[in-house]
């Protein structure tokens, strides 16, 4: 049984022998004596799970009113023709409702963003939280109190809008290098090959068609752009796809021997700085190397440990994730990461 319902369980039970302030300190004292002895872990759920029910009211309220100014930022138009010419409806339940003159088409000021028709508000906050802490989807249901299902469409909801944000451009000394993950069809219930056991190996050896390259380009300030590039090595090609539009054309570019990255510093005309790995040449002039982009690997890869296992088909949304915590969320309490994170999944869809 979850420990914050067990808890909670359990002192409601103690309410029944006890009236005002006697009650009050006598489940405040059980309460104590009842959280020494949990586990960290356990400690941190129960706060956790406080915290969401103390601030998912008034972030739900705060935040409705942010997404609400920044949509109609230059004005009220329809988000389903843009039409200017709209006119109040009634409400919502608790939403103002606008009509369209134009289309005829009513809207409130969350359509178009995760929250549209989302039922149960206050738990998609706590799921929010949850997905700051990085749980997996059985963790996130069972503290939130969902199925799921419901907290996997949850999730994913969020994760399309993120893989959407616009991405800060690389300047400066840019490094750059790739790294993979094993090809999945985790929930496919109708696979060409024999299931891999617990998430099995690859059956060919070194970098093949069954292993996913994921590219990460970063800069000196820690801007970061990292998506899904091919099966195996990655052409100059693909790598421009991922990173090509959003670095300085006075950038360095500084890569280990590959040569797709070689042919796509010579595409775009980039000062390239070539680093030899095989020869323990890992640091140019002193400045120059890709330490910092292989210790975002590290971190990327030890993060995805905890989900067993990501379907491809879903890994980019994996790593835009990973990349928010990384580039947005670091250093922030989880009040304002939460806000951060809704916000700007709530502007890309509105957008």
């Amino acid at each position: 049984m979850l420990i914050t319902k067990h808890l909670f369980a359990i002192i409601n039970s103690q309410q029944t022998y006890v009236r005002g302030d006697k009650m009050v300190n006598e489940i405040r004292d059980y309460m104590c004596e009842l959280f020494s002895k949990l586990s960290s872990e356990e400690r941190r759920e129960v706060i956790a799970y406080l915290q969401g029910i103390e601030l998912s009211t008034k972030t739900l309220k705060d935040t409705g009113d942010i997404i609400r100014e920044k949509h109609f930022s230059n004005g009220l138009f329809c988000p389903h023709c843009n039409g200017k010419h709209v006119v109040r409806y009634g409400y919502s339940g608790e939403r103002q409702r606008y009509l369209c003159k134009s289309c005829k088409r009513t809207f409130t000021d969350l359509t178009g963003t995760p929250l549209h028709r989302l039922q149960l508000k206050e738990k998609f906050f706590q799921s929010l939280r949850c997905m700051l802490e990085g749980y997996s989807l059985p963790k996130t249901a069972k503290v939130v109190g969902v199925s799921i299902p419901t907290a996997f469409y949850w999730r994913h909801k969020i994760l399309a809008a993120l893989r959407c944000l616009k991405d800060e451009p690389l300047s400066g000394v840019v490094e750059a290098d790739e790294t993979y993950v094993l090809y999945s069809e985790k929930g496919n219930r109708c696979l060409n090959r024999s299931p891999r056991k617990r998430g099995g190996k690859a059956k060919k050896a070194g970098i093949s068609d069954e292993q996913v390259c994921v590219v990460v380009a970063r800069d000196r300030i820690d801007n970061t752009i990292s998506e899904v590039a091919a099966l195996g090595r990655p052409s100059a090609e693909e790598i421009d796809y991922v990173i090509g539009n959003n670095i300085s054309p006075d950038s360095i570019f500084c890569t280990d021997k590959h040569r797709s990255f070689k042919r796509f510093a010579r595409l775009k005309e980039l000062q390239y700085v070539q680093l030899n790995l095989s020869q323990n040449k890992r640091v140019v002039r002193g400045i120059y190397h890709i330490q910092n982009v292989n210790s975002y690997h590290q971190r990327f890869k030890s993060w995805m440990r905890r989900f067993n296992g990501v379907a491809t088909k879903y890994l980019s949304n994996y790593v835009h994730w990973f990349e928010f915590l990384e580039r947005i969320a670091k250093g922030k309490t989880y009040s304002v990461a939460q806000n951060d994170l809704l916000l700007k999944a709530c502007a890309t869809e509105a957008a």
